[in-house]
């Protein structure tokens, strides 16, 4: 059988007196209670964030500075500086003139492992190649670099050609393979091509005023069928770029077969002329069709002097 325990009960004593002349001092403990309406002070220094709503971060850069400790931020993209080879040479450059040793596990690591007792150059371990067991140099930590490139507004020549360039996402030219004309090739192309209209509505008014002879002037379908010595009826055209009546084609096939024009065998081949046709809708034909009724054959003999 176990005894049960009593529970504890709670004691007042009375406080410990130096004479029998103090009187009786008891020490009793009330209960506080907090008025959450009363209006209650503290010596503490007030919070600045906690009762207002919303704060703004500071725009004076000493403080973000020191804030986000962007000055003394490193960025290390290889080895950890901590594990390199030069950081295990250092370790073991300060062991050796402590007069330490390296060796802590017993265990023979070779050359490596073994004390120099000259005092070594800290400069000459962080200036050391990197070849040999010195290991691969540190690349700067704390470098800062803003780049700029000003691209310029012309295409690079290499890579609308071959679609390589040396200088790659450097290269201040706009990489396209479209092709493209510059201004002043634009602009030669339409001034040549404004001069050449101006000669020829030039020319055709002269012809008509009689400034120049007609023979001087060549209309660009000629002035008629080659074979009927009249004005095209249902135009057709010949592949050396001829024009002819279809009737008068249709008769030129059946016999030698060949272009009056420019003596090319037509094969009985032909197209429709129907640049002709859309050049005749837009107008200005009359007058040619006058000029070649001037040089039409005469009904009763031969053709004109």
């Amino acid at each position: 059988m176990f005894k049960k325990r009593k529970k504890p009960t709670s004691t007042t004593y009375r406080a410990a007196s130096t004479t029998d002349d103090t009187k009786d001092d008891t020490i009793v403990c009330l209960p506080t209670t907090t008025n959450s309406q009363q209006a209650t002070s503290s010596t503490s220094k007030p919070s600045t964030t906690s009762s207002v709503m919303h704060t703004f971060d500071s725009t004076d850069p000493a403080e973000l500075i020191a804030r986000s400790n962007d000055a003394f931020r490193t960025l290390e993209t290889e080895e950890d500086a901590a594990n390199d080879n030069r950081s295990r040479l250092e370790k073991k450059a300060k062991l050796d003139i402590s007069g330490q040793t390296n060796d802590t596990t017993g265990i023979y690591t070779g050359a490596a492992g073994y004390s120099s007792f000259v005092n070594p150059n800290f400069e000459s371990i962080a200036a050391s190649k990197h070849n040999g067991t010195r290991g691969q140099l540190r690349a700067n930590t704390t470098i800062r670099v803003t780049s700029q490139i000003d691209y310029q507004p012309d295409v690079c020549k290499d890579y609308q050609k071959t679609g390589y360039c040396g200088f790659g996402d450097t290269c201040v030219f706009m990489h396209d393979r479209g092709s493209y004309k510059g201004a002043a090739e634009i602009e030669g192309e339409w001034e040549e091509r404004k001069k050449r209209v101006e000669e020829e509505r030039a020319k055709a008014v002269r012809v008509l005023e009689g400034d120049v002879e007609e023979e001087t002037y060549k209309f660009k379908y000629g002035y008629g069928c080659p074979v009927c010595k009249s004005w095209f009826k249902e135009p057709v055209e010949t592949a050396c770029g001829h024009f002819y009546c279809e009737a008068c084609i249709r008769t030129l096939v059946n016999g030698e077969d060949k272009c009056l024009m420019s003596g090319k065998d037509l094969g009985g081949t032909w197209k429709d002329g129907g640049k002709l046709r859309r050049d005749m809708k837009k107008g200005g034909f009359e007058d040619f069709k006058e000029m070649w009724e001037k040089r039409r054959p005469k009904e009763g003999g031969g053709e004109e002097d």
